[in-house]
């Protein structure tokens, strides 16, 4: 650079004359005085004509109908942060022919080094000013793209934007630093303490980065169960999972970044690899300590191939009717009829019996079993029932029929067969049917109730009401007499 200066000051010395080489303030000559002054018009001419061009290209693009977010954003954040870096550098692009002159006698030139320092402080300062605004204009052009888009992808940008703005705004920090930090000559050993601790917080970042990441995911699928309604059951199971693996993750990342972290120091390096291998042993550990957990997540993968049990059925299990509730990755949870909870590890579906009574549909046959006289009328009782379930709201018209399925020495039985679209209709049909039928009888077939019959033989030359003492024992039963 020195030697194309003199030979622009020859030059300039040549068509204008000896007088550029004379003195203008000691020690800078006219010559170095016109060369940085010519410089600078330069400069401010080229900076202000980027900067026209630019607005007008800005201003062009948002009067289009269909225009481009990413150009704006870049023209939006490179504009000042531009002019400052051309300044910067420009200006002491501009004044070197001037600096040459203070150069002392054994090579060296503070007043040089110290306007290149500052020119370096102003491009630094020019490039985290570009990434700033960068940052901030993406993220402003994502939320306006998001709010134009449907409510989930609304409320997505939304959690993105408020988790992970400060840890994006520390890593564009960082990823600055390391490029500005090459522009300085700086000591070998500060630049390598530097590197480190640029390691160290970059790492912090990404970590930092992840755990946001997480909070905004677990925001955004959180937004769609809530809480403060009556039936929050679901909505309480969902945010009991979703919190906790937002915390298992970030127990992970927080293992695997300061591991991570020691490992960028050669003292402490063998405690970041034991930590590491620390983390891998007590997941062996754990594995084999959870045989069963892991036979059950096996035999979960079967159930879900083969289905055997699906949510929502109908299931007899340890002799308790109930719902299949919950199917998770090692336990079954059946809702039984009384609301209590019956919970079933996965493999009692594999290895036990068990009665699903909606396999294959939900429509069931419920029984009723009536015990009576051999008087009653059997044909009115199977009209009442015809009658009745045409009447009730929780027959589904299939199926209604009525049998003497057995006859003993005091009463005859009768099934009455119904059908119904599910088990709990079919129970609440049965107890209806049961109710009504033995109002029925009672009312038009009192003497067909069930009875015990008894015939007793008096003996002879006895009336029925003779003196016989067996019969004044056990019937007449005659209260005693009051003492005088």
């Amino acid at each position: 650079m020195d030697h194309f200066l003199e030979k622009l000051k020859e030059k300039m010395s040549l068509y204008l004359g000896e007088w550029t080489g004379a003195p203008f303030l000691h020690p800078i000559t006219w010559g170095d005085f016109l060369l940085t002054a010519s410089l600078l018009v330069l400069l401010l001419a080229a900076e202000r004509t980027l900067r026209v061009f630019m607005n007008r290209r800005l201003r062009k693009e948002e009067g289009k109908d269909v225009p481009r977010p990413w150009l704006q954003v870049f023209l939006r954040s490179t504009g000042k942060p531009l002019s400052l870096l051309i300044w910067a550098y420009g200006i002491y692009g501009a004044l070197l022919p001037v600096l040459g002159s203070f150069r002392l006698e054994d090579g060296t030139n503070p007043l040089h080094d110290a306007v290149r320092l500052m020119a370096h402080a102003g491009g630094a300062i020019a490039l985290f000013w570009f990434g700033m605004r960068l940052l901030r204009l993406v993220d402003h052009f994502f939320l306006r793209w998001a709010s134009s888009r449907s409510g989930v992808l609304k409320s997505l940008a939304g959690s993105l934007s408020q988790s992970s703005s400060a840890p994006l705004k520390l890593l564009m920090f960082l990823l600055l630093f390391r490029v500005v930090l090459s522009f300085f000559h700086l000591p070998e050993s500060f630049h390598d303490l530097l590197t480190k601790v640029f390691g160290v917080f970059l790492i912090a970042s990404i970590s930092w980065l992840l755990m946001e990441g997480a909070r905004a995911m677990e925001l955004f699928l959180l937004s769609f169960y809530r809480v403060d309604v009556a039936d929050n059951r679901q909505a309480r199971r969902i945010h009991t999972q979703l919190r906790f693996l937002r915390h298992f993750m970030v127990v992970v990342v927080f293992i695997l970044g300061l591991a991570s972290m020691l490992m960028l120091f050669d003292q402490v390096r063998q405690l970041g690899a034991s930590l590491l291998a620390s983390a891998g042993v007590l997941g062996i550990v754990v594995g084999l300590a959870a045989q069963r957990s892991i036979a059950n997540l096996l035999v979960g993968l079967q159930i879900a191939l083969t289905q055997p049990i699906t949510l929502d059925d109908v299931v007899i299990i340890e002799g308790e009717w109930g719902r299949i509730e919950e199917i998770t990755a090692t336990y079954v949870v059946v809702r039984i009829w009384d609301l209590r909870r019956l919970i079933v590890p996965l493999t009692y579906f594999t290895e036990t019996p068990f009665q699903n009574w909606t396999r294959s549909s939900a429509q069931i046959l419920g029984t009723v079993f009536l015990y009576v006289d051999y008087t009653v009328n059997v044909d009115s009782i199977r009209q009442k029932l015809q009658e009745l379930v045409r009447e009730s709201t929780h027959w589904d018209g299939e199926v209604c029929g009525l049998v003497v399925t057995d006859s003993r020495e005091r009463t005859m039985e009768l099934r009455c067969l119904v059908s119904a679209a599910d088990s709990s209709s079919a129970w609440n049909l049965r107890c209806e049917i049961r109710e009504k039928l033995i109002a029925h009888i009672q009312e038009h077939y009192p003497g067909s109730l069930p009875r015990v019959r008894a015939e007793v033989e008096l003996p002879r030359g006895k009336g029925r009401e003779g003196n016989d003492p067996l019969l004044s024992r056990n019937m007449q039963s005659p209260l005693p007499e009051k003492e005088s």
